[in-house]
């Protein structure tokens, strides 16, 4: 889990503890309930944070990744939107939270380099509108981020290990092509 997504998970405003999966290098998978409620109140939320927007404070969440990530604000705004939003459609729920997953995981890592070697937004995020997981040609990195991670970046490519330590050179893509939305606004393009 990205940083950012465990930051969003500790501080939502949700009166239900939101589930944190916790991968220790030498022990197997554990889920951990997060802290809810206000003011450690232990599950209590307060009126005004339960009556308020359940997608959060994007435009705060966003702040804090701009700053501490040295990312575009577009990125950030986008990210911290994606973290609140619910599964698009045409997507499955697991690969849905492996994106977002992907996401944060990126931007925690390479997001500063990425920007100052100049990818741009589709190049890292896009997806097509009608068929996010089917249209390849449309798709930026975090699509091929599902099972693999990035270790090396630069101007015109990236390379990525996979789950069973295999290698993979990534070439950066056709950016803007028709119909292609960043993946944060995918059920709103259609």
């Amino acid at each position: 889990m990205s940083k950012w997504l465990q930051a969003f998970h500790e501080a939502a405003p949700f009166s239900d503890p939101v589930p944190i999966v916790a991968i220790g290098a030498n022990s197997p998978v554990s889920t951990l309930t997060a802290a809810n409620g206000t003011n450690d109140t232990g599950g209590e939320t307060a009126p005004e944070a339960a009556a308020s927007d359940p997608t959060g404070d994007c435009e705060e969440r966003a702040a804090i990744i701009e700053h501490d990530g040295r990312i575009p604000c577009e990125w950030a705004e986008g990210y911290a939107c994606l973290c609140a939003m619910p599964c698009p459609t045409g997507i499955t729920q697991s690969d849905w939270e492996s994106l977002v997953d992907a996401c944060g995981r990126l931007l925690d890592r390479w997001g500063g380099r990425l920007s100052e070697l100049g990818w741009t937004t589709a190049d890292l995020f896009g997806m097509d509108a009608r068929a996010p997981m089917a249209r390849l040609d449309h798709a930026g990195l975090v699509r091929f981020l599902i099972g693999r991670d990035v270790v090396e970046v630069s101007a015109d490519a990236v390379k990525l290990r996979t789950r069973n330590g295999g290698k993979q050179r990534l070439r950066r893509g056709r950016a803007g092509a028709p119909g292609q939305v960043p993946l944060w606004q995918l059920d709103g393009a259609l």
